[in-house]
């Protein structure tokens, strides 16, 4: 028996593993069509990613006719035609001389929805689809609120002050299809004494206004139906001027007094885990890191703070 040429061991092969259609008996043309890679778990507008398939069109060996000749054969070729409902593909066919290959093509989400890919072997001769979901939002602002009361014990007397601390920032999904999302922000402080030292009798302690970056990361779950994000403050990235302390003893005795806020550790640098549904939402969080133990263990600190979740 001769044996078959690699190539239609290779397209036999194939057609198992991607189905077949058939026309009549008499005319045995088979073709199939595969996705050799699925979507990401969680597609939103705006992703883009590649897909990759392939295809196979087998045309049996031609009998000789009645009179022993062998009639002209068709030349193999095979062409997929690349279609979506929602998004858009690059490149919309793909054209092969010969009766098996593999290829590659890009989707871009353009509309939320179920959508429908679908792989089109010559004119209809074998078909395939593929469906996943598109959501609308992938992106969210993060909005970050915090009042703190802390009261330190001097010995003598108790400072107490209160500060309020808001920020803002972007939190990104990889447009490739990552279930990955990254972004930052500033967040901004306003601190204010509420005592006054026992030997001022007129005490004047300016608010300190400071501001500074922090980091986001989130990870979509792998059943991707929920969202968990960690929020990091950064060391302050310039200098901040107090301003003036003036301090009126009983005898009229004016004292004054300044400082100033630059840099930081960051390994003392407060860290927030909290997990949002895939909508967002707004939850009341706790601030670790060693940052916030060395405050809680030298003073006396009662905080509330909130992180918010919104998709863009």
């Amino acid at each position: 028996m001769k044996s078959l040429p690699s190539a239609v061991l290779l397209a036999g092969l194939l057609i198992l593993l991607l189905g077949s259609s058939g026309h009549a008996q008499d005319d045995p043309i088979f073709a199939g069509a595969a996705f050799h890679s699925l979507p990401p778990d969680y597609v939103c507008v705006g992703d883009s990613f590649q897909f990759q398939a392939g295809a196979s069109a087998d045309w049996p060996d031609v009998e000789p006719d009645e009179n022993g000749i062998v009639p002209l054969v068709p030349l193999e070729y095979t062409h997929v035609d690349i279609s979506a409902e929602l998004g858009a593909v690059n490149p919309p066919r793909i054209e092969h001389y010969g009766d098996v290959f593999e290829f590659s093509f890009t989707y871009t989400a353009k509309k939320p929805g179920t959508e429908t890919v679908t792989l089109t072997v010559n004119k209809g001769m074998a078909k395939t689809i593929e469906r996943f979901e598109v959501h609308e939002k992938c992106d969210y602002d993060a909005y970050l609120l915090t009042v703190m009361h802390l009261t330190v014990d001097l010995g003598d007397e108790q400072a107490q002050y209160l500060a309020r601390t808001v920020g803002s920032g972007i939190l990104k999904r990889d447009r490739e299809g990552s279930q990955f999302l990254q972004g930052d922000g500033r967040w901004h402080m306003q601190e204010v004494m509420l005592t006054k030292p026992a030997m001022c009798v007129e005490w004047y302690f300016p608010p300190l206004l400071i501001d500074g970056p922090f980091e986001l990361d989130g990870r979509l779950d792998d059943e991707a139906d929920s969202l968990d994000v960690i929020l990091s403050f950064l060391p302050l990235d310039k200098s901040f001027y107090h301003g003036k302390t003036i301090c009126v003893d009983e005898d009229g005795e004016v004292g004054e007094g300044w400082g100033t806020a630059s840099g930081g550790n960051r390994d003392l640098a407060g860290v927030i885990e909290s997990s949002y549904p895939l909508d967002g939402g707004s939850n009341q969080v706790e601030i670790k890191g060693k940052g916030m133990e060395l405050v809680e263990s030298q003073a006396d600190l009662e905080y509330w703070a909130t992180l918010t979740l919104i998709p863009r």
